[in-house]
């Protein structure tokens, strides 16, 4: 049977995982790095073990993060840069999720009208709102992707940096 607590072992890993990607410049940032920590730790509790998968999630992290920040970089240079973000300007919900400071377990989701950003077992990610059940419980319910009204098996969520996205079955 196996286990998903990390080990001493299992820690010294993902810390030669976090090691090969470190950035060696003046502009090391420690809350990409502890982002970075956190993901693979994260995934391990959901049981990806394996230091291959471990090292290519966090390559895809990383190269998805970049991408965020070229944006990011090109916006402010253009000195006229949107001050909010249009649907078709927004980023995917995978460089969404990917470059969040924080990543929630979904037991801890709200179950309300909020729009969030999840991530499937199986590393899909979705825009996601909870759609309330008929019983009594107000947890009674499911989780939809936003944009097809389709259930959505996530198993960790982030806030979404957008200020609306389309409602599931709205008309564009």
């Amino acid at each position: 049977m196996s286990s998903n607590h990390l080990t001493s072992d299992n820690l010294t890993m993902i810390e030669r995982l976090l090691s090969e990607f470190r950035v060696i410049e003046r502009d090391r940032d420690l809350d990409i790095e502890t982002a970075q920590a956190r993901l693979l730790i994260y995934a391990f509790a959901d049981g990806i073990s394996i230091e291959a998968d471990l090292r290519s999630l966090l390559a895809k992290h990383i190269s998805l993060n970049n991408s965020l920040d070229r944006s990011s970089r090109r916006w402010r240079a253009e000195a006229d840069a949107p001050s909010h973000r249009q649907e078709h300007m927004l980023p995917s919900p995978e460089e969404e999720f990917n470059a969040a400071e924080t990543i929630h377990p979904m037991t801890a989701a709200p179950h309300d009208e909020e729009t969030l950003i999840g991530r499937s077992a199986v590393g899909e990610t979705a825009v996601i709102s909870w759609v309330p059940g008929c019983g009594a419980d107000d947890r009674s319910g499911h989780w939809v992707r936003v944009d097809d009204g389709k259930p959505f098996e996530a198993v960790h969520w982030v806030r979404t940096m957008a200020l609306e996205h389309s409602s599931v079955g709205s008309t564009r």
